[in-house]
């Protein structure tokens, strides 16, 4: 983590799993997080996300959620 006085860019790795109802499929995005937060009236605040994800292939019907 860069500290840049109020502001850190933030690197983080993830694995989502959802599990689909009642088809019982479980679906699994893996990836790369790189954030920059901004402190701003004593809270932080995301400014911008790039999200990576690890699959060339989807498998997943939508991507309806939030990484």
């Amino acid at each position: 983590m860069k500290n840049d006085y109020e502001k850190h860019h933030v690197n983080s790795n993830f694995l989502y799993k959802r599990f689909k109802e009642p088809s019982k499929i479980f679906e699994e995005l893996f990836g790369e997080r790189n954030d920059i937060l901004r402190r701003r009236n004593g809270e932080w605040k995301i400014v911008s996300r790039t999200i990576y994800l690890d699959q060339s292939v989807l498998g997943t019907m939508n991507l309806s959620m939030f990484l």
